[in-house]
């Protein structure tokens, strides 16, 4: 029976249909959906009604009853009845009834709600399970999709650059009246505690105990290890650090005078060399007999006993394989390789001793020092202090408009405020990479750190306030990541379930914290291990967990973001219809959780193939052993990494592409003829690669290493921070006039996103501007390059749809360079610029990560014994603190002098005294010159009072700075103060405290915007172009660096192009020396 629409009104639920409405149905021409799908729209629907792009549901219309089962619950409850019978290995439960609803399809637009369903899923062991060992789909798993886009039209395309599944202004998700944050402890105040010593958190999804797929099956023993009522009791920790965990010293420690001598020669002897230490301390001996030293193996016992930091040693495969903990903890040979746990001679006569351990190094000692002083209680206080203020502006504006820190992302504060993070809880990142320690030899081994969200951004990626977490020695990669992770993770579970006892030393009092992480960082090929996805060849290849779909060649394994369908393409399982890239299928823990459950129903291994390959997952993550209360959902816990897509992917797919050096395949018709962005080639390349690297003398000390000439170090280990500064900072400018116009133009379309998104503070206009052009670059570019070609398909890898994430990420959890890979990375350098043991490398990196945590944890406790505090300089050195984190530095002159009379009449007029002004006089101004300034985001901006006579290497005279209206760039003659009236008020003179520059003129408009805003292009000034500013008025120190446009340029001056550092806050927030070195001699 049908109804007037000519929808069957049976019960059968698959036929019901109802009227939904919302903007993507419309779009489809599929308004009247089913049950399922109507409820998945629901929320989506009423934001739309809400702000009135749709109209109110009619009435008339029937609206489903929520007492109705679906499909998969019926199922799901099926299956329980008969959880006691054991199925087939080869038929997996439900096989009936697996019709996909039209709500499924992925081509075209997937708005907020739309998420693929789980209700329905392919029949194991079918005929598509099979194809699915290809990577092929049936083409019954899709249904009906968007019609194809004209080529010069983005489908879908968001209005004025809007960030899809972002609130809109004035919208806060489940905010608490008043800013209360609920369920959260009062300051001071201990949770009760259960009488066995734990307080169980909330559990995680229900998973099966077993599967009988090994993948599967390790990976639950490892999280069910996690979840059995984890204990700081079962920790292979000793006695006393137990104690202490539950009951920690409440006193901060005092020193003899000889231990702080001892302690003070252990810290200064960064080698760790034991003779250097003994050898130093016999001489102080030899002068003052009457003293007490400590032996070197006595003074890093009592570094130890102060600060608790202690590591845990696990046995583990010499092979690398896995290491013996949790399942395997009891297994005397490894079972991938066969390799005997023990040493097999002394196990002969009884003794077990491990062939190869490895070091974890627990967080809860690291995260007690930390209170264990005033100052260091201060740090750890900045979240509980800024939440407060980021509350207050949500219950005003209802909306962040500014991003600056962590704290500011919406998943953060929303956790915060909803009571998942109660003001004593330890906010945590972890990131995890591989590291090869030495260039030619196998040398690989895998880090992990612990990075501290409660301290402030401006100290919490510094090395010494980093927790190291563990080393995992290489030279293999483990083949069981999960047991190597293992040790790790029980102990934040044990902490989650039992607490931290932690003595503040500022408040004086004793709380119980627990550890709430927030984001798991990796690279591209760690990541699959941490999230439990498929690596980024899959199908569903999003690290972030979106599920948007890839599409494959025909016959290859591999899968690409190709958004737009190629030409006489009928690849089984990827023939959707052509997607706008800018409109993502929404992060949803329910979807993940759902997919988590039906991956583990298989039954065999072609049941588990084909189930992965529709789900995009693997395994589930280790991760979900943790309590989903104390964490954040996953996928939103695992982010993209901005240094890995943005700084080594893209660029060093750019730089094949420009260079005509990208494979082609010609066996599908590809030809490189046919390839006219491929400009750098022959001497073109040579040229450019001398271009490049002649701009290094432009370039400031703080900009770091600047890149080297790529034609000739391009295969030699180019550097992430040389490709961010060739690419998205010189780039624009080289290319201009080589390579064609429309690419040109596309290019700068990206290096405008990404300059946005790697900055620290951004609008929400700049955040969705950023978007807009990400969005834009990567529609194009496939038009462009690919241009539906199956031939060129690899030309968009994963990382094209990486990028596409970074404008809603930065809304979600902050600044994404607050959450980069930069300080794991750094983290990596430091500890193996350390090693001094190349016979054993391994072992000697994790001494020196064992070195590095109680050094940092002594530094936490007795802050006078760190030397390198900011305030250490020595008084002899003149430097005048202006405030905002401004400072004029030495050089200085020793008095005031006359200067020109250009610079006069510039510095009265900047005082609006004119030359018809009463006492008008050049002559009678004189100034005290000072040759540096140090800016807010830690670069030291120069003069060329200094820089010109002393020639320096590397030029950084150069400054951005405000104005009224917009910025400008001048290059600085030297800095002064002088006192003046203060116009219109009546209080005698002040000081003022500027900068002489000489200003560039205003920017070529038509290459600015043809450029995107990228490519500023202006000429040098003179004389007449000299102006005062006021030193806070300076944001940044840039490069200015010359600039050959091509014969017929408009503009016959010479012209130079500014170039700004890509993530200049990084510097500052990691405590990177931002002068040159070999300049600061000369300066």
């Amino acid at each position: 029976m049908s109804d007037q629409h000519g929808h069957d009104n049976s019960d059968s639920e698959e036929s019901e249909r109802f009227y939904c409405g919302c903007l993507s149905c419309k779009r489809k021409g599929q308004s009247w959906r089913s049950r399922t799908t109507w409820y998945k729209h629901k929320s989506q629907r009423e934001l739309q009604i809400r702000e009135g792009h749709i109209l109110p549901a009619d009435p008339s219309h029937a609206v489903p009853t929520q007492s109705r089962r679906t499909k998969r619950t019926r199922r799901d409850n099926q299956s329980a009845v008969n959880s006691n019978k054991r199925p087939r290995i080869d038929t997996a439960a439900g096989e009936e009834g697996h019709e996909m609803d039209a709500s499924t399809s992925v081509g075209g637009s997937q708005t907020a709600g739309e998420s693929s369903s789980v209700a329905s899923r392919p029949p194991p062991d079918s005929e598509l399970e099979r194809e699915t060992l290809h990577g092929e789909q049936s083409p019954n798993h899709t249904s009906a999709s968007s019609p194809a886009q004209p080529d010069d039209v983005v489908p879908n395309m968001q209005p004025d650059g809007v960030i899809p599944n972002v609130q809109p202004d004035g919208v806060i998700p489940n905010m608490q009246p008043d800013g209360v944050v609920p369920n959260a402890q009062p300051d001071g105040v201990v949770p009760d505690v259960q009488s066995d010593g734990g307080v169980e958190p909330a559990a995680g999804p229900s998973l099966p105990l077993r599967s009988r797929i090994p993948i599967i099956d390790n990976a639950l023993q490892f999280i069910h290890g996690l979840r059995s009522s984890p204990s700081i009791a079962n920790e292979k920790l000793d006695d006393e650090t137990k104690q202490r965990l539950h009951s920690p010293p409440t006193e901060i420690p005092t020193l003899t005078a000889d231990e702080r001598l001892c302690i003070r020669l252990f810290l200064a002897d960064t080698d760790g060399s034991e003779k250097i230490y003994t050898e130093t301390c016999a001489a102080i001996k030899e002068r003052f007999p009457e003293s007490e030293l400590l032996s070197h193996h006595l003074v890093k016992k009592k570094v130890a006993e102060l600060t608790g930091v202690v590591s845990i040693l696990e046995d583990m495969c010499p092979n690398s394989c896995l290491a013996y903990t949790g399942p395997f903890k009891d297994a005397e040979t490894c079972p991938s390789c066969n390799t005997d746990r023990y040493d097999a001679d002394l196990a002969a006569r009884g003794i077990k001793k491990a062939r190869r351990q490895f070091n974890t190094f627990p967080i809860g000692p690291q995260i007690q020092a930390r209170y264990r002083s005033p100052s260091g209680a201060d740090d750890m206080g900045y979240r509980r202090d800024l939440m407060e203020d980021i509350l207050a502006k949500l219950r005003a504006n209802g909306h962040l408009d500014e991003i600056e820190d962590i704290l500011h992302g919406s998943d953060f504060w929303d956790a915060y405020q909803r009571g998942h993070i109660s003001p004593d809880d330890i906010c945590l990142m972890f990131s995890m990479d591989g590291a090869q320690l030495y260039e030619h030899k196998a040398s690989n081994c895998w880090i992990y750190i612990w990075i501290l969200v409660d301290v402030s951004p401006d100290k919490r990626y510094k090395k010494k306030y980093v927790l190291m977490g563990a080393i995992i020695p290489g030279p293999n990669k483990p083949k069981y990541p999960d047991s190597y992770l293992f040790t790790g993770l029980y102990h934040v579970a044990a902490l989650q379930r039992e607490g931290l006892a932690v003595w503040d030393a500022r408040r004086n009092v004793c709380f119980r914290a627990r550890p709430w992480i927030f984001l798991v960082e990796s690279d591209a090929v760690g990541a699959p291990e941490l999230t439990g996805y498929v690596g980024h060849h899959g199908k569903k290849g999003c690290r972030n967990g979106c599920g948007r779909r890839g599409r494959r060649k025909p016959g290859a394994p591999h899968y690409y973001a190709v958004c737009l369908k190629p030409n006489e393409y009928h690849e089984r399982g990827c023939e959707d219809e052509d997607y706008d890239p800018s409109t993502l299928p929404p992060l949803s823990s329910q979807q993940y959780e759902d997919d988590v459950k039906y991956l583990l129903g298989s039954t065999s291994m072609t049941n588990y193939e084909a189930r992965r390959l529709e789900t995009g997952l693997s395994k589930p993550s280790i991760f979900l052993g943790l309590s989903p209360s104390l964490r954040l959902s996953i996928p939103q816990l695992f982010p993209g990494d901005i240094m890995h897509a943005d700084g080594l992917n893209i660029t060093d797919l750019l730089q094949k592409l420009f260079r005509g050096t990208i494979d082609c395949d010609t066996r599908n018709g590809d030809n490189k003829s046919s390839w006219d962005w491929a400009v750098l080639v022959g001497e073109t390349w040579k040229e450019h690669g001398g271009c490049v690297a002649a701009a290094r003398q432009y370039m400031p000390g703080s900009f770091g290493r600047p890149p080297r000439n790529p034609a000739e170090k391009i295969s030699s280990g180019y550097k992430c921070w040389e490709f961010l500064h060739w690419m998205y900072g010189m780039l624009p400018a080289l290319l201009y006039g080589i390579l064609p116009e429309r690419f040109w133009r596309n290019f700068c379309k990206l290096v405008a996103g990404i300059r946005i998104i790697f900055q620290r503070h951004t609008t929400r206009k700049e955040r969705e501007y950023a978007h807009q052009m990400i969005a834009s670059f990567v529609y194009e570019f496939e038009k462009l390059y690919v241009q539906r070609k199956i031939s060129r398909m690899h030309f968009l890898p994963q990382c094209f749809h990486a990028i596409l994430h970074h404008a809603m990420d930065t809304e979600r959890i902050g600044p994404l360079i607050c959450s980069s890979q930069f300080t794991m990375e750094r983290t990596i350098g430091d500890l193996g610029a350390e090693i001094r043991q190349p016979s054993d490398p391994f072992s000697n990196l994790a001494q020196r990560a064992l070195r590095r945590a109680q050094v940092n944890g002594l530094k936490a406790i007795l802050p006078e014994l760190d030397r390198d505090q900011a305030g250490c300089t020595s008084s002899n050195v003149p430097i005048c603190k202006l405030g905002d984190g401004y400072s004029l530095l030495h050089p200085r002159e020793d008095r005031p002098r006359k200067v020109r009379p250009c610079e006069a009449r510039a510095i009265l007029q900047h005082f609006q005294i004119t030359p018809d002004t009463p006492g008008y006089d050049e002559d009678s101004v004189h100034v005290q010159r000072w040759a540096r300034c140090s800016i807010p985001n830690g670069q030291v901006c120069r003069s060329a009072w200094k820089e010109i006579p002393n020639k320096v290497s590397r030029i950084s005279r150069n400054v951005k700075f405000r104005t009224r209206s917009t910025f400008r760039y001048g290059e600085v003659l030297y800095y002064f103060r002088i006192e003046a009236e203060a116009r219109g008020a009546n209080i005698g003179a002040i000081a003022h405290t500027l900068a002489l520059v000489v200003q560039y003129s205003l920017p070529d408009s038509a290459l600015l915007e043809a450029s995107s805003g990228v490519l500023w292009a202006c000429r040098a000034g003179d004389d007449d172009s000299i102006a005062v500013i006021d030193v806070k008025d300076i944001v940044a120190c840039s490069a200015m660096i010359p600039f050959a446009p091509p014969t017929g340029f408009a503009d016959t001056n010479k012209l130079y192009y500014a170039m700004n550092k890509l993530g200049v806050d990084m510097d500052l927030l990691s405590g990177i020396a931002s002068d040159d070195p070999e300049d600061e001699q000369q300066a």
